[in-house]
């Protein structure tokens, strides 16, 4: 059996998650030498850190087609065959008409260009327009060198006539070019060209960039010694399982996400947080993969391993990019794709009154929100990255946004522990109504209501599945946007009920695999954290929008009214969506802190003694598992 999954689609190239990439370099290897033998693959990719398979192919083939071929190549690698040997493949819940405009419309190509096409013809052009006059060029070397330099955006506006049978924002764009071209008016077109293929440049360096730091945070090595057991033994880092222990020292680094059972030492946790300055902790404290040892010694009990730690998950959602659900990005799409044609006809009105065409060329340069939507997957890929790496896995944008917007949540059975109290106070104090379900009697749930600041109308003792799904309705009927926290099977029906489902991946909780939002941890403390999170990503995306409309806005209508030249347009589009997509989107997203709330913690972890020998202080089975998500 090989596991293997799409995770990314649209015209002209998809993404796979083969885990076997993860092990098998011979595996890769075969797999690269056969997907790149199918005569309409133009480029193979593999990153093996993250298990993926990225494919480029003709436009042209129909998409279903190119997929079957390439699971047939992934197949084949291990020796197995589509008909008779058993996969696990899982298609993407991801809206394809919407990913498909949204990304055919950011100014990126069908396929990846060489960078000849992408820089160099564009830049040539440029020096061919600012020369034209002093040098007395021929205009039509000129011209052709432009309209070269513009292909893919004619491309991508014939293509999407061609399937869509609609227009879109290329064929304004395409307008644009050409006709400033055709007038002569070189530098305009020649420099947009330049100044977008330099930002697409850019963002594929960006994009490298973060996949080689991923890399060099995911674990490697020969093994680690640990003890299982009772029993000291080598085991590579994929035989390493949830409840073993081992050490630690001085300029190694922590391959996984666990607990500190003894010791103290200085650590460096850039590659998680950011931030370089060094921390020291102590038995009793969590620790994460990809943390620097810089001095000291710890004995750490394994929680989390592989694919499954903080730093791999948030790898994998850089990876996978699942930005294409939100509800604003399929307005933002649709807002786009309406206006093109109304945008055609005023323009064609204004030049049938005018006679001047220069004007309703103008109208052509609104940017309908490829900056928008640049800058709107950046911030909420960075959003999701950072609320894994702080231990709450959202599988998606659309989810991200969806928890942002929440106002209710109804707790399946929480304890009544400090960590409950402390938990409730910090979703209350953001705002949220909080309901509890928790089978008590009428006394105590007078006593949980004063304790926890709840009226008893928001504890409920009746915890069947069937009161589950009517309290999430009956909210739902109020016109709240409702999180449903659950942990088992029951949960289910309240699920789907729900706006949105949180759960956690630890307990022999088997309701992570269908919850939109993970928590690693048993701890409900961090959710209002991660709320506060998704509400900034959110007015980052809205300053984003507003920086970028406003400007363009204002330039479009000085050359609509005062001839203003178009220049100045390409030159104002371009730097607004530089600024969103590059620094606003790209800053750490801080969301404001919480007050603080006085319940105390869980009482800490026992300091053991250090010596190597001493692994059997602490039983494994004292540890709770996590589970992989």
């Amino acid at each position: 059996m090989i596991d293997y999954k799409l995770v990314h689609a649209t015209v002209g190239r998809f993404r796979f998650r083969v885990d076997r990439l993860l092990r098998d370099r011979e595996y890769a290897s075969k797999l690269i030498a056969l997907v790149e033998a199918v005569e309409f693959v133009s480029e193979v990719r593999i990153n093996p850190a993250a298990a993926a398979l990225v494919v480029y192919y003709q436009p042209k083939v129909r998409p279903d087609l190119a997929q079957s071929e390439c699971v047939q190549c992934i197949l084949r690698a291990a020796g197995l065959n589509l008909s008779t040997d058993p996969v696990h493949f899982v298609t993407p819940e991801v809206d394809a008409e919407t990913q498909s405009d949204w990304e055919a419309e950011v100014e990126s190509p069908l396929q990846p260009e060489p960078e000849w096409q992408r820089l160099g013809l564009p830049l040539f052009s440029l020096s061919l327009a600012l020369l034209a006059a002093p040098l007395e060029l021929p205009p039509l070397l000129v011209g052709a060198a432009i309209f070269g330099a513009a292909l893919p955006w004619f491309e991508r506006a014939t293509d999407h006539l061609a399937t869509q049978r609609s227009p879109s924002v290329d064929l304004l764009d395409s307008l644009w070019i050409g006709l400033h071209t055709l007038n002569g008016q070189f530098v305009a077109p020649a420099l947009k060209t330049t100044l977008v293929g330099a930002r697409a440049e850019l963002r594929d360096q960006t994009t490298s960039l973060h996949q080689k730091e991923d890399q060099a945070l995911v674990p490697v090595g020969t093994g680690l010694w640990v003890e299982r057991q009772g029993k000291v033994q080598r085991l590579a880092l994929l035989q390493v399982q949830p409840g073993d222990r081992f050490f630690v020292k001085s300029g190694e680094t922590v391959p996984v996400d666990g607990q500190i059972l003894a010791g103290t030492a200085v650590v460096n946790q850039q590659g998680l947080t950011g931030d370089p300055t060094p921390l020291l902790r102590r038995a009793g404290q969590p620790i994460y993969a990809a943390t620097q040892i810089v001095s000291g010694q710890l004995q750490i009990c394994v929680g989390r391993t592989g694919e499954n730690t903080r730093v791999a998950l948030a790898a994998r959602l850089r990876e996978q990019e699942p930005v294409y659900d939100t509800q604003i990005a399929h307005l933002q799409s649709e807002f786009a794709r309406a206006a093109v044609v109304p945008t055609l006809l005023l323009a064609t009105t204004i030049f049938a009154f005018t006679g001047v065409y220069a004007a309703p060329i103008a109208l052509f340069q609104l940017d309908f929100g490829s900056g928008i939507q640049l800058s709107l997957r950046t911030v909420l890929l960075s959003a999701l990255t950072q609320a894994a790496l702080q231990g709450i896995y959202i599988r998606s944008a659309g989810a991200l946004e969806a928890l942002a917007q929440v106002d209710t949540i109804v707790l399946d059975q929480p304890p009544d522990t400090p960590l409950t109290a402390t938990a409730i106070a910090s979703l209350r104090s953001i705002g949220l109504d909080v309901h509890v379900l928790i089978p008590v009697s009428a006394v105590e749930r007078q006593r949980l209501s004063q304790h926890w600041g709840l009226s008893l109308d928001q504890i409920h003792t009746e915890v069947s599945a069937t009161a589950k799904v009517a309290i999430v309705t009956l909210l739902h009927n109020r016109q709240r946007q409702v999180a449903f926290w659950g942990m088992g099977i029951e949960d289910f029906p309240a699920f789907t009920q729900a706006t949105l489902s949180l759960t956690c991946a630890g307990g022999g909780n088997v309701s992570h695999k269908a919850a939109d939002v993970v928590l690693l941890e048993e701890d409900l403390r961090g959710l209002a954290q991660t709320i506060l999170l998704c509400r900034e990503a959110l007015q980052v995306v809205y300053q984003n929008a507003a920086l970028i409309v406003v400007p363009n806005l204002v330039v479009v209508a000085g050359a609509l009214f005062w001839g203003l030249n178009p220049v100045v347009n390409v030159v104002t589009n371009n730097t607004t969506a530089f600024i969103a997509e590059f620094l606003n989107s790209s800053r750490p997203i801080v969301p404001p802190p919480l007050p603080e709330f006085s319940p105390p913690l869980a009482t800490p972890v026992p300091v053991l003694s250090l010596p190597p020998d001493n692994f059997t202080e602490v039983e494994s089975s004292t540890l709770q598992p996590a589970l992989l998500l």
